[in-house]
């Protein structure tokens, strides 16, 4: 029986699904460990989606400054303090606007604006 001859594309071909099958089975073996491992550490993922988040966050210039984000598997959590409720929602709707975010667990407290104490009048 003759072996059929196969282009130089089909080859090329064959190589690069070979390839393909290798990276995912290795992507796949990755998580596995890390869900065995715990699973309690973020990402790669969850890491670029932080990185998004401060991003977004750092041009929210009323947002920045006490805010704290944590991302796992997706969830966003946000704590720390905001200086209005709208920075709040703010903050919760840049988080929710985010691809790759599967929830947002808010944990943001707003700040009570400082008072200025005034001196007495003498009497």
């Amino acid at each position: 029986m003759a072996r059929a001859t196969r282009t130089p594309l089909a080859r090329v071909m064959r190589y690069l699904g070979i390839l393909l099958i290798a990276l995912v089975a290795g992507v796949l073996a990755t998580q596995v460990i890390a869900s065995l491992r715990g699973g309690n550490q973020p990402t790669m993922y969850d890491r670029w989606i932080l990185v998004k988040l401060r991003l977004r966050y750092n041009f929210a210039l009323s947002l920045h400054r006490d805010l704290e984000v944590s991302v796992l598997h997706g969830l966003v959590t946000l704590s720390g303090s905001v200086a209005t409720p709208q920075d709040r929602d703010r903050a919760v709707a840049i988080a929710k606007r985010t691809r790759g975010v599967t929830g947002v667990i808010n944990l943001l407290s707003v700040a009570r604006p400082a008072t200025i104490a005034t001196p007495a009048a003498p009497h």
